[in-house]
């Protein structure tokens, strides 16, 4: 085992397309919606009429439940990432080709990527570069600061410094496949002004940037915050 460091629902619901009840009597058609309406679209619609119309006082069940009410209101997206690697000329088949490839991002970002040096021996990997192992912990890493600067935000509180140095453990799994098994959060947070959140407050909102966290939430590895105080 190695340990690897790193410094929307969408509803699923079908309308009728109109026509008579079976087995009924044909009395009148029952409405319904243009062909070029999709049943999400209703739904959307049916959030945004509730959060612009429903009392704050009454929407205000939980900081999570009124976030996850909000993304729901959203129309759903994709994220892309390209991925691109050449031979340059090795041989290939004696698998001593280089890991090196570039990640290219619809910002105009390319990060240099490649296996782990703890997969794949140098020279073939390059050490200088991101592997996956590290931006998968990286990328839990960072959903959760931007889900706890949102809420604390929301909450108030002013935040100077986010520090967090994550650790993803990789294990091997039942049919001995590694896996990284448990990312751990380790994050240091300074907040400004004299007002400062206590201990339980900052693990409330460790707390709820956790449930929202997209990437924690898309993933079956153990997340564990450990907040440094």
């Amino acid at each position: 085992m190695w340990e690897v460091h790193a410094g929307l629902i969408k509803p699923n619901l079908q309308l009728s397309r109109g026509g008579f009840r079976p087995n009924a009597a044909p009395t009148a058609p029952r409405w319904a919606p243009p062909r070029d309406i999709r049943a999400e679209s209703i739904v959307l619609i049916l959030f945004r009429y509730l959060l612009r119309h429903t009392p704050p006082v009454k929407r205000n069940v939980s900081l999570s439940c009124r976030v996850t009410f909000e993304l729901l209101a959203q129309p759903m997206h994709d994220h892309t990432a390209q991925i691109h690697w050449k031979r340059q000329g090795a041989a290939f088949t004696d698998k001593r080709y280089s890991r090196g490839h570039t990640w290219c991002f619809d910002g105009g970002t390319v990060v240099p990527a490649s296996a782990s040096p703890h997969a794949v021996r140098e020279p073939y990997s390059v050490a200088a570069a991101v592997d996956p192992e590290e931006a998968f912990v990286a990328s839990i890493s960072s959903c959760h600061m931007l889900w706890f600067l949102d809420f604390a935000a929301r909450a108030g509180w002013v935040v100077d410094d986010y520090l967090d140095n994550a650790v993803g453990l990789m294990t091997p799994n039942a049919q001995g496949h590694l896996w990284v098994s448990r990312v751990t959060l380790r994050p240091l947070v300074r907040f400004a002004g004299e007002r400062q959140p206590d201990a339980a407050e900052v693990a409330r909102l460790h707390h709820a940037a956790h449930a929202e966290c997209f990437i924690a939430n898309s993933v079956k590895s153990d997340v564990q915050i450990e907040p440094i105080n």
